[in-house]
């Protein structure tokens, strides 16, 4: 892995995110150029190789989607393919489309996935409009506690 190709992909990736470069883990998960790829060989910090890219670094703490922006475009994938989506099909629908959350923005700001539904199920609950979705995630969350019932009666007789 070479200096100019790291910072050619800093630049195709900022350009593709609205001139935002995109943080350590994103530009990871787009372009499979690892921290191992650049620490310590090229630079010290992330912020000093988007400044060699000509880029203003990403701010501490810098929010890079809105909790109800990803919580709407996550329903819409949900309402879009009937069912909870799975990590893959949230990779599929981020490289057709740049706005979409990442995964990792996903585990990060909605938590694992029984949190991420109670938190889609109450996105939509006062929205008619989001009946489907409601139903959906519903449906879900009463699967996996009737799930957790079954395992801990198994563990019991067991």
């Amino acid at each position: 892995m070479n200096k100019e190709h790291i910072i050619s992909e800093l630049i195709r990736t900022a350009n593709e995110n609205a001139g935002k470069p995109l943080g350590i883990d994103r530009f990871r998960e787009e372009t499979g150029i690892r921290k191992e790829d650049w620490y310590g060989i090229y630079w010290a910090k992330w912020s000093d190789a988007q400044i060699e890219a000509d880029l203003r670094p990403n701010q501490f703490g810098e929010q890079a989607i809105d909790l109800d922006e990803a919580l709407l475009k996550i329903s819409n994938l949900t309402r879009q393919i009937g069912k909870i989506p799975t990590e893959a099909e949230f990779m599929l629908t981020k490289r057709a489309d740049s706005d979409f959350p990442s995964t990792v923005t996903i585990r990060k700001r909605l938590g694992i996935k029984d949190e991420m539904v109670q938190k889609i199920l109450n996105f939509c609950t006062n929205d008619e409009n989001w009946e489907d979705v409601t139903k959906i995630c519903k449906i879900y969350l009463g699967l996996a506690d009737f799930l957790v019932i079954i395992f801990i009666q198994v563990a019991y007789w067991n």
